[in-house]
């Protein structure tokens, strides 16, 4: 349950912080770290 509970806390934190466009550039840094490679951010879909 502890999972459960800190992984919708990660996603809520995740959406809240990429709200604004200025911030992909976290998520490059964040995933690069993650899967150890450069990640650029070509392209964002919008969607509701």
């Amino acid at each position: 349950m502890e999972i459960t509970r800190s992984m919708a806390s990660f996603d809520r934190a995740m959406k809240r912080l990429l709200r604004n466009k200025a911030n992909f550039e976290v998520l490059e840094g964040f995933l690069s770290e993650l899967l150890s490679r450069k990640i650029v951010i070509q392209h964002i879909i919008e969607f509701e």
